[in-house]
């Protein structure tokens, strides 16, 4: 499958659905323990919010008209945004679509004159991050329970 195949927009409200698949399928296939027993126990934790794709937040990636991945992200009131959540299906990952999603939205982002991004990213996603520039610049922890890197990038 070449990049040329997949397709990058803002999402739209009939997109929840499948958006919401995409995240369980991604997170499920990364996450153990403890964070995976809550996550398939408490399914609010695998959806993305729906204001965020009203309000023009969320871009995805489909492939022959599927959505295949999304980013999804919230600009504050200092013009730094937080990615809010990246997630890809499995089948796709290290294809290339993380890259492209992520370049959407920083398209996005700079179109709304925000200055920065930051993520709590999972160890997992760490050297996808620092791939697209991101620099750990501290520890938080999740809402699921774990202490993760928190890494920010400057945009122009």
């Amino acid at each position: 499958m070449s990049n040329a195949e997949i397709a990058v927009r803002l999402a739209r409200p009939e997109d929840w659905p499948a958006l919401n698949a995409v995240m369980k399928r991604a997170s499920i296939s990364v996450e153990t323990g403890e964070v995976l027993r809550r996550l398939l126990d408490e399914p609010e934790h695998l959806q993305v919010a729906a204001g965020l794709i009203i309000s023009g937040n969320v871009v995805l990636a489909e492939a022959d008209g599927a959505p295949i991945g999304f980013a999804s992200f919230v600009i504050n009131g200092s013009r730094y945004a937080d990615l809010d959540g990246m997630f890809v299906d499995p089948i796709y990952w290290r294809r290339g679509v993380g890259t492209m999603l992520y370049g959407a939205v920083e398209h996005e982002l700079v179109k709304r004159q925000s200055v920065g991004v930051r993520v709590m990213a999972g160890p997992t996603a760490v050297p996808f991050y620092m791939s697209v520039g991101f620099a750990v610049v501290g520890e938080q922890r999740t809402p699921l329970g774990p202490i993760v890197p928190v890494m920010t990038k400057v945009i122009t």
